[in-house]
């Protein structure tokens, strides 16, 4: 997806409204640009009255292989990554590489304390 004309103008706008040093800049000058799509439940209600809330779906609860992430706040990519973690875990745990049960256990207790809180 790309962003259109108006979305990249209204950005520029905004930019040069907080940064007046960037004032001389003009959409042209944009040298890359990207736009996302966040899928959200269907409802009744209209897109813009839509709770934000993430949902997770799996094909199993208590072991997942499948999981598809809808809804969710582009600020909130931690919080989600955790619970998606936490959602897998059972299948993570499995362990089908050969490896044991004590190499899985050690490797996530080696995790540093930062990328323990991700």
């Amino acid at each position: 997806m790309t962003p259109t004309i108006e979305e990249e103008s209204y950005l520029l706008r905004t930019v040069q409204r907080y940064f007046p040093q960037t004032r001389s800049l003009q959409v042209h000058n944009i040298c890359d640009s990207f736009a996302g799509l966040r899928v959200l439940p269907q409802m009744e209600k209209s897109p813009f009255a839509r709770p934000r809330e993430t949902l997770l779906c799996c094909d199993n609860d208590r072991k997942p292989r499948v999981l598809a992430v809808a809804g969710g706040k582009l600020t909130s990519y931690r919080a989600t990554a955790r619970r998606i973690v936490k959602k897998l875990r059972p299948t993570l745990d499995a362990d089908d590489s050969g490896g044991t049960a004590e190499t899985a256990r050690l490797s996530r207790t080696s995790l540093s304390e930062k990328e323990r809180n991700l």
